[in-house]
């Protein structure tokens, strides 16, 4: 018989009618069933286990509190063990259908992203607790910056500076790593911040602090842009109509005294609770402009002097 401890299978005990479990309880043939249902291994340990559940008379839920306890089914089911730890009950973190879901769901969505999909990436997505929804939106992620080397090195660039990672030490395996397995708060925060900085550098903008040029931010505001968590689309407009501002109405507010700064075009494009007072000043600005340009009508001419029509030059015959 089994035997407790080591290989996680019950000690032999007493309770049971022996025999096959006709008794109206589980019998050999469910215990096996179960087995073969979880596509657990068939190995001599499981044939002890089984036997042992139906020398003891062993309800199925019983059996498989102990049947989960084994390397037969740790082997089963990678990662989904869960020893209590972390302040949950021990036994498995996910029902084993729902398990087996997850696992094709990650699987079809690594497919999707051109990510290399194996036992082991599963089993470490659903020990860290991640949910296909999650690792979707990952995922992605993961192809957008393989796809994407600028973004890719803004990305990088970030997990630097915000202590995630060492110059030099993210490659393409410790990438998936860090995004797969970072809290959701931790993972956006990067990720957007490397979309900021990429939407920006695309619009033209140099990101360096201190910078006297009418196309240069602060990171810092970049990065209060970042925190708003906008889609692509609205950050690759967002930073192409503060560009074109930044140009166009920042010099002619410092010719027109007006007083407007990088920071408040920024409210204007990206929203703040100044926005709708410095978009009005912004289209004052502008229509100034577009009056100081436009064309005068030419005066008329003095009674008894200037040129009539008649002594305008015509071109001989």
């Amino acid at each position: 018989m089994p035997q407790g401890g080591g290989d996680g299978t019950p000690p032999p005990g007493g309770g049971g009618g022996g025999g096959d479990g006709e008794g109206g309880g589980p019998t050999r043939k469910s215990f096996v069933s179960v087995v073969r249902n979880l596509d657990v291994k068939m190995t001599a340990n499981i044939k002890l286990l089984i036997d042992q559940a139906v020398y003891s008379g062993f309800t199925q839920k019983v059996f498989m509190k102990w049947l989960r306890k084994t390397q037969e089914y740790a082997d089963a089911y990678p990662g989904n063990q869960n020893d209590g730890g972390g302040g949950g009950s021990p036994g498995p973190s996910l029902a084993e259908m729902e398990y087996k879901a997850n696992m094709e769901a990650f699987e079809a969505i690594a497919v999707r992203a051109g990510i290399v999909f194996n036992k082991s990436l599963g089993a470490w997505l659903i020990k860290n607790k991640v949910s296909p929804a999650e690792f979707s939106f990952k995922a992605d992620a993961v192809a957008q910056l393989t796809n994407n080397r600028p973004l890719y090195q803004q990305f990088k660039k970030a997990l630097v500076q915000e202590g995630y990672a060492k110059p030099g030490k993210m490659n393409d395996a410790e990438l998936l790593k860090f995004i797969a397995g970072q809290g959701n708060r931790k993972w956006l925060e990067v990720w957007n911040l490397s979309r900021a900085r990429y939407a920006a550098t695309q619009a033209g903008i140099t990101l360096k602090r201190g910078a006297d040029k009418y196309l240069a931010l602060n990171p810092r505001l970049v990065g209060r842009i970042a925190d708003k968590g906008l889609s692509d689309a609205a950050l690759t407009s967002g930073f192409q109509s503060m560009a074109e501002q930044l140009l166009k109405v920042l010099p002619l507010s410092k010719i027109q005294g007006y007083g407007l700064t990088k920071k408040k075009i920024e409210q204007a494009v990206f929203g703040g609770k100044n926005q709708t007072q410095v978009r009005q000043t912004i289209e004052h600005i502008m229509k100034q402009e577009e009056a100081f340009f436009q064309p005068r009508a030419a005066p008329e001419a003095a009674e008894g002097g200037g040129f009539a029509a008649s002594d305008q030059y015509r071109p001989q015959a």
